[in-house]
């Protein structure tokens, strides 16, 4: 059963500085919107606990969006294996979304999906829009379409699937699909506009992967002498927090 729900740590507010005259981001107060169909636990850790976590994070290459290009053999080894499943502008496949699988048979000429990667069971396609930029993944144990908005992270030979970073409006997420034999787990974190990743860190545990997150939110204050911004982030003050979601 889904659950959706919204975590309020605090409830986010801001405070107007009617000196200064704009925002500042409260940094005992924060909202982050989850949705699940699974319970999990989000922690506030220190920074020394942070670092301590850390340790056991696992290395993984991030993929440069400027770096993607089409891989020409896997797109014929994909249109022989699985013909007009996912083509260079139409999808005619089942599809997974909010906790559900349907059919989507839909093309759309200014919509192209690059087909880049194969990592394990999944064929990676790149799909490029107007105002969009996000990836389609192609599970071949089920053939069924899960989408991410990051270049995907993919572990534990393909039953782990991480999505962590920008989203759309200045939100980003740390969302992740589980696959077992009877479900697909999926749980998605959305952090307000205010805070952006400072770092993240993917955490080796011999039950399942954990996610690290720190994050930062720096204050405004008013623009140089001469400068063509009215405001500019102020290095010096910020807001960091550090959470573990496991």
């Amino acid at each position: 059963m889904k659950h959706l729900f919204f975590l309020s740590l605090f409830i986010f507010s801001v405070s107007l500085s009617a000196q200064d005259g704009f925002v500042r981001t409260n940094c005992g107060n924060l909202k982050l919107l989850i949705n699940s169909n699974v319970h999990k636990t989000v922690n506030f850790l220190s920074e020394n606990n942070y670092k301590k976590i850390i340790n056991d994070s696992i290395q993984k290459k991030r993929i440069l969006f400027k770096n993607i290009k089409e891989n020409t053999d896997l797109r014929r080894e994909f249109q022989k294996k699985f013909p007009e499943k996912l083509t260079r502008h139409c999808i005619n496949s089942n599809y997974f979304k909010d906790d559900s699988i349907k059919y989507y048979s839909y093309c759309d000429s200014a919509t192209t999906m690059i087909l880049t990667a194969k990592e394990f069971n999944f064929y990676i396609f790149k799909v490029n829009a107007f105002e969009v930029s996000s990836y389609l993944l192609f599970n071949t144990r089920d053939q069924i379409i899960y989408s991410t908005h990051n270049y995907p992270l993919i572990f534990d030979k393909g039953r782990t699937v991480f999505d962590i970073g920008y989203v759309y409006a200045g939100f980003k997420t740390a969302k992740y699909y589980r696959f077992n034999r009877k479900n697909t787990e999926y749980f998605d974190f959305s952090i307000p506009p205010q805070y952006s990743f400072k770092d993240f860190k993917i955490i080796d545990d011999k039950k399942r992967k954990k996610i690290a997150v720190d994050l930062i939110s720096y204050q405004l204050k008013k623009g140089k002498p001469g400068s063509k911004y009215d405001y500019e982030y102020d290095k010096d003050d910020y807001c960091r927090k550090f959470l573990l979601i496991e």
